[in-house]
């Protein structure tokens, strides 16, 4: 309770700083000279004539999933609002997964203040993986389960994205519906247990009927990244930060009086640092992240690794607990600074590819007082590499190989992916 006290005591601290950020910046505003004032409106809608645009089709196989297929679109600016983007992406498979998701900004609700973004999602997935709880389960205990999902999340982002000082407040719905898993496949007869055999105990109890989770929450951030390849608008996205950090807070609650069925409290700091050499044409990011939670979470919210952006060398849902804590370190490397091919007349460009290469490592544990562990012993590593680029205007196309000790060295974890709104994974 008094680390959790401590946290909201500098959650309240940074909420103040935020307005006082925000009334400097308006007081630079109004000093600033017509033709500096000029330049940076200038800057904010730059001409050009790249389409606002762009999306993609899309296959993939996995276990999970089977072959499927999807899509993903972006428009940019939409009915000529700067900075007011909308994306939607669609996926589907044989096995029956099924995934939709819209996210809308709209800039300025009021003058050059605050941004809302609404988020909705909807997943069907028939079979997940699931190992049990703490930091020393077995992969031989995997099994799978399913679950239909539904997700909204209004956010109000104060003042705008591209202040160094900003918040954002969010109210989130989550409603789950868990199910016994389904799959089928005679390879690997481990995962095709479903979750009823495996762990019966929960497959009984009250938490595996489900329900909603829903509360407010609240980001503080501070952000002094430089991009190489700004976007402009009031936009936060970052394509390839060649310099400067980013340092988060967030806190959230989840209780009866916001239609939540379970009761619980979340903490998570999230800190980045990147450094820029050779021209920014090489570049180190270092991270470290850590969540705790606190109360009545369901099994599906707690933390947890395992693809994704989150030891990419593990399956997803490879480790869960209440708590966690990871640290990351990439390297990513400029092969073709000034390449720029064109495609559709200029429309589009395949901009700058880059190769990585990374190190990860990750635990979760049930209490904060387990907090100390020993690097060799209680931390899972993850490392691998890949080739990123760039199509314009910020689409980043993700290329990965990644590897953890439950791989075979030969084989590793293979996977691509598309990422639309977030650039980076960190």
């Amino acid at each position: 309770m008094k680390r959790l006290a401590w946290m909201w005591v500098l959650a309240i601290l940074m909420v103040l700083a935020v307005p006082v950020a925000w009334s400097q910046e308006q007081e630079e505003e109004k000093g600033q000279e017509p033709a500096k004032a000029a330049e940076e409106e200038s800057a904010e809608k730059p001409e050009s004539k790249e389409s606002k645009v762009a999306g993609t089709p899309y296959i993939y196989s996995g276990p999970d999933t089977g072959v499927g297929a999807g899509f993903a679109i972006i428009y940019r600016d939409l009915a000529g609002k700067v900075g007011r983007d909308t994306s939607f992406s669609a996926s589907f498979t044989q096995s029956q997964y099924q995934e939709f998701s819209v996210d809308w900004t709209e800039p300025d609700i009021i003058r050059k203040g605050p941004r809302l973004n609404l988020y909705a999602n909807f997943e069907n997935k028939p079979a997940r993986r699931f190992y049990g709880f703490g930091n020393d389960t077995s992969k031989k205990d995997v099994c799978n389960w399913g679950w239909t999902m539904y997700e909204l999340r209004p956010r109000v982002i104060l003042p705008r994205d591209d202040a160094q000082w900003r918040a954002r407040l969010q109210y989130s719905y989550q409603y789950a519906m868990p199910k016994d898993g389904t799959l089928e496949d005679s390879e690997d007869w481990r995962y095709s247990r479903p979750i009823s055999e495996q762990f019966s105990k929960l497959y009984n109890s009250s938490e595996f009927d489900g329900g909603a989770t829903a509360g407010p929450g609240i980001y503080l951030i501070h952000d002094n990244i430089k991009d190489r390849f700004p976007i402009g608008g009031g936009r936060s996205e970052k394509v390839f930060p060649v310099s400067g950090g980013y340092q988060e807070l967030f806190f959230n609650y989840n209780g009866p009086m916001f239609g939540s069925r379970f009761e619980y409290y979340l903490a998570q700091a999230d800190i980045r640092q990147y450094f820029g050499f050779f021209k920014d044409n090489t570049v180190l990011v270092l991270r470290g992240k850590m969540i705790a939670t606190f109360g009545e979470v369901p099994f599906w919210n707690l933390p947890s690794f395992g693809g994704g952006n989150d030891l990419r060398g593990f399956n997803d849902g490879r480790f869960r607990g209440k708590d966690s804590t990871q640290y990351n370190i990439e390297l990513r490397q400029g092969i073709a600074p000034n390449f720029k091919w064109p495609l559709l007349g200029g429309r589009f460009n395949i901009t700058y590819p880059f190769l990585f290469a990374f190190f990860e490592a990750g635990r979760v544990y049930d209490s904060y007082t387990d907090l100390g562990a020993e690097w060799n012993k209680d931390y899972h590593p993850s490392y691998g590499g890949g080739l990123r680029f760039i199509i314009s205007p910020s689409i980043v196309i993700r290329f990965e190989w990644a590897y953890s000790p439950e791989f075979a060295p030969t084989l590793g974890s293979i996977y691509s992916s598309l990422i639309l709104n977030e650039g980076e994974p960190f």
